[in-house]
């Protein structure tokens, strides 16, 4: 079967490069990417590629970090984004 297969190949990658972990933390690089483009787009490729898209650092444990860090980070990062957003449009209104 199909997810017996997944689960031996699992075993067989080494650590951080099973569906697990890998696709999760790829999916969370793109939502950030996608959930805040106008602060997004000023980070270069090169940069993006290799310290927000992938999954560590040479310098870095193989810890899945990322999943925690949007838990706690992406409710304080949005309600900046608001309040910059709120701050936006009153100081248009009086300009």
């Amino acid at each position: 079967s199909s997810s017996s297969s997944s689960s031996s190949l699992d075993e067989l990658l080494p650590d951080g490069l099973s569906d697990h972990i890998i696709n999760h933390t790829i999916s969370l690089s793109f939502q950030a990417k996608q959930s805040y483009p106008s602060y997004t787009a000023a980070i270069p490729r090169p940069i993006y590629l290799e310290y927000v898209f992938n999954y560590a650092n040479v310098n870095e444990a193989r810890t899945n970090i990322k999943p925690l860090l949007h838990q706690y980070l992406y409710p304080v990062i949005s309600s900046l984004i608001e309040e910059n957003n709120k701050v936006n449009k009153v100081t248009t209104m009086n300009d």
